[in-house]
């Protein structure tokens, strides 16, 4: 499309097969145009090597590596243990449902930013600077802000190529005020981009449904806040609570949402929908008469195990090792405090500047010895363990 408007020119054979082999898997990303990235093409051979480029190259593969090892696919034990019992028509509970639905927005998240830091990584290994793809949604008090910092490379894709032809163009022929006419152009953009996304990652009838319903979602949210601000009855002495309320709220409604819907990524038919939902409404069952409630100091133990989630038959082990369990209820807790406070890695690795002071300050990553030792010993524990854990499969494979 940019060769036929004429912002570019075609690739000759050498730059093609470039761009071909650095991105065998498309829909996985990061996504290029032109203008981000195979432009960088001609600057092969012409600039000096850099090796602090290379020397932060390998390392942030190497926390991709370890983020997609030691944090996504655990949760995948977890998640597929629950995906299977929703496919057998198994009765959850109030847990479990959770875990299916938050704890496999997690590990979309995790394996998903894993293979972009991968990639990334790479990239800079030989020289390339790509766009990133993930900048914290899990922060996000809005569902706007939480869309512009998932996989950002397809979402300025389809704003670029699919949003903004489509709805220039139905604002050009709808009729009416200036107001309603830009209203519906952007509606039936949007619209049709998230059709166009759910189709790109898998046309399927239940990722077809989950498009046409974000995307009819997005609208109502969008029109039902526009309402909302327009009424403005907040006392001055009071707002900054009220902001901050509003910001918990709102951050708590996007990730119900968002894990909501990423759910029917995992869910094959309208049975398994059902059997998802009417778990949230069944709480799970205590057993009273467990000898691990007859002491009080062991109500914490049997609160954290997995005794509350029985679907969980296999626990989560560290780096492949029997010995070496988790706990599925307090893994996912600390994992959703590393994806809400935590710092991600490419505020980590300088690909994001951030001018807040913030605790993790020390940590970022930087040309030293420190970051070279951490680097080579978890390289060289991988190595060590990679008989025990299973290949490395990424979910957009």
């Amino acid at each position: 499309m940019d060769t036929y408007k004429s912002e570019t020119k075609l690739l000759d054979f050498f730059k093609y097969s470039l761009s071909v082999s650095l991105f065998s898997q498309l829909t996985a990303g990061p996504i290029l145009n032109y203008r981000d990235g195979f432009s960088q093409f001609d600057q092969i051979g012409k600039k000096p090597f850099d090796y602090e480029n290379l020397s932060r190259g390998i390392s942030l593969f190497t926390v991709g590596l370890l983020k997609k090892v030691l944090l996504a696919d655990s949760l995948a034990t977890i998640t597929s243990q629950l995906h299977h019992a929703i496919s057998m028509g198994k009765e959850l509970n109030t847990l479990e449902s959770i875990g299916a639905t938050w704890g496999f927005l997690l590990q979309l998240y995790f394996d998903f930013s894993a293979y972009s830091d991968m990639a990334l990584g790479l990239g800079l290994c030989f020289g390339f600077t790509f766009p990133i793809n993930f900048n914290s949604p899990l922060k996000a008090t809005s569902f706007s802000d939480f869309i512009s910092k998932w996989h950002m490379s397809l979402i300025n894709f389809t704003r670029n190529y699919i949003f903004l032809p489509i709805s220039k163009y139905v604002k050009k022929k709808a009729k009416g005020k200036a107001v309603r006419r830009q209203f519906i152009g952007w509606a039936v953009g949007l619209q049709a981009s998230f059709l166009v996304i759910n189709i790109w990652h898998s046309p399927t009838l239940m990722l077809i449904l989950q498009g046409l319903v974000l995307g009819l979602f997005l609208i109502i949210v969008n029109v039902i806040g526009k309402s909302i601000s327009r009424i403005s009855i907040t006392p001055k002495k009071t707002s900054i609570r009220i902001k901050r309320l509003k910001a918990v709220l709102g951050h708590f409604l996007v990730l119900s949402a968002a894990s909501i819907f990423a759910t029917f990524l995992r869910i094959s038919n309208f049975n398994e929908l059902s059997t998802l939902f009417h778990g949230f409404f069944r709480l799970p069952k205590l057993e009273t008469d467990n000898t691990l409630l007859i002491e009080t100091t062991s109500h914490f133990a049997y609160l954290i195990s997995d005794r509350l989630v029985p679907s969980i038959q296999e626990p989560i082990t560290l780096l492949g090792y029997q010995t070496l369990t988790i706990p599925t209820i307090p893994f996912l807790l600390l994992l959703t405090l590393i994806g809400i406070f935590g710092p991600n890695t490419m505020q980590a690795f300088g690909m994001v500047v951030h001018l807040e002071k913030k605790w993790y300050q020390n940590f970022l990553w930087r040309p030293s010895l420190k970051w070279g030792i951490f680097i080579g010993l978890a390289l060289a524990s991988y190595l060590m363990i990679a008989e025990n854990t299973s290949s490395l499969k990424f979910l957009y494979e």
